[in-house]
C-alpha cells in the first residue's frame, strides 16, 4: 500500500512580501574599509531577515574594494524594498530587494537548505539589472568594475552552480537590462543548498532588484505494507491522523526543512493538531524501542 506517491511541491522561497518595509536609505554604521555583515537599523530598509517553516531568511554582508571606499556609510538604496519606479512592477507582489550604489561587495546569503529527502530539485529566481551605463568587466575588484554574481552552493560537496554571472563581462554588452530575467538551475544532486546573491556597483542608477525565489523539489516514491503507519490526510491542513501505528510510548517530532525542530508530541491520540505551523513541507519522525521511522508531511 502506497502511503504517498512522488509529490512535486514548492519546498521554500520568498518573495520578500511579510517582511517590513521601510522608505528612505540605509546607512552602514560600520568600518567601510573591513569587511563585515551588514546589520540591520531601525527604521531603515531591511537587509537580514530570519527564515520561517515556509519563507527562506537571508543575511546581508560587506566586503571593500582592494582600494575601500565609502561603501554604505554615505547612505544607499540596498534591502526589501517597495519602490518600483524602475522596474515597473515586482514580479510577485508589491515588494522585491535591492541592491544600489554599494560602493564596494554586496553579498546575500539566503537559508541552507537540506534537499536529502529529494529525488528531484530546482531553484529559480526573478532578477532585474536597471538600464543604464556599466562599468568594466567585473574582473577586478575596484570601482569600474561592475559585476553581479547569483548561485547555488552545495555545504555539503563544495560544488556550485551558476544563475547569472556577468563576471568576465561588460553587463551592457550582454542584453539583460531593463527586463524581469527568470533564471533556473536543477540542484537534484545538492544536500545542502544555499543561495547567494554577489554584486558590486557603485552609483545609483546601478541597481539590482531581485524577486521570486523558489526552490521546488519532488519527494522520492516511499512503500509500506499495512503495518506501516499513514498519515491521512496529506497533505494537511489544521490537523492529520496517524493510522496504523501503535502509538504508545512513541515521541513524534515535526521538523522542517531547515532541519529545525518545530513541533513534538508523545500523545497517544491517533489526531494531532498543527494548526499553528505555517503551510510548508515538513519531516514526521517516530521514535520507538530506540527505532525511528521518518514520514514526509506536507501542511497547507
Amino acid at each position: 500500500m502506497a502511503w504517498l506517491r512522488p509529490i512535486s511541491a514548492q519546498v521554500i522561497g520568498t518573495s520578500f512580501e511579510d517582511i517590513p518595509c521601510h522608505s528612505g536609505l540605509y546607512f552602514d554604521p560600520l568600518d567601510p574599509e573591513t569587511p563585515h555583515p551588514l546589520p540591520n537599523q531601525t527604521e531603515q530598509p531591511i537587509l537580514n531577515w530570519p527564515p520561517t517553516s515556509d519563507q527562506l531568511g537571508f543575511n546581508a554582508y560587506y566586503t571593500p574594494y582592494d582600494q575601500a571606499s565609502i561603501g554604505l556609510s554615505d547612505g544607499d538604496s540596498v534591502g526589501v524594498t517597495n519602490r518600483n519606479s524602475i522596474v515597473g512592477a515586482f514580479s510577485d507582489g508589491d515588494q522585491g530587494y535591492e541592491i544600489s550604489d554599494c560602493d564596494g561587495n554586496f553579498t546575500l546569503e539566503f537559508t541552507p537548505i537540506d534537499l536529502q529527502e529529494f529525488s528531484q530539485a530546482s531553484l529559480s529566481i526573478d532578477v532585474w539589472i536597471a538600464t543604464t551605463g556599466y562599468e568594466g568587466n567585473g574582473v577586478n575588484n575596484t570601482a569600474q568594475s561592475d559585476r553581479l554574481h547569483i548561485y547555488v552552493q552545495d555545504l555539503d560537496q563544495t560544488q556550485q552552480r551558476d544563475l547569472l554571472n556577468t563576471t568576465g563581462y561588460d553587463i551592457n554588452d550582454l542584453d539583460i537590462e531593463g527586463r524581469w530575467l527568470r533564471r533556473s538551475v536543477d540542484i537534484s544532486d545538492f544536500n545542502q543548498a544555499q543561495l547567494v546573491v554577489t554584486a558590486r556597483n557603485n552609483t545609483a542608477a546601478e541597481a539590482f532588484y531581485l524577486d521570486r525565489i523558489q526552490v521546488e523539489g519532488t519527494l522520492a516514491s516511499n512503500s509500506i505494507n499495512q503495518t506501516n503507519p499513514v498519515i491521512f490526510p496529506n497533505p494537511a491542513k489544521n490537523s492529520f491522523t496517524l493510522l496504523g501505528h501503535d502509538q504508545a510510548n512513541t515521541l513524534l517530532t515535526l521538523y522542517d526543512v531547515f532541519g529545525h525542530n518545530v513541533w513534538t508530541s508523545d500523545s497517544k491520540s491517533l489526531t494531532h493538531d498543527v494548526s499553528m505551523l505555517h503551510s510548508g513541507l515538513y519531516f514526521l519522525s517516530l521514535v520507538k524501542d530506540q527505532n525511528t521511522r521518518t514520514q514526509k508531511l506536507i501542511i497547507e
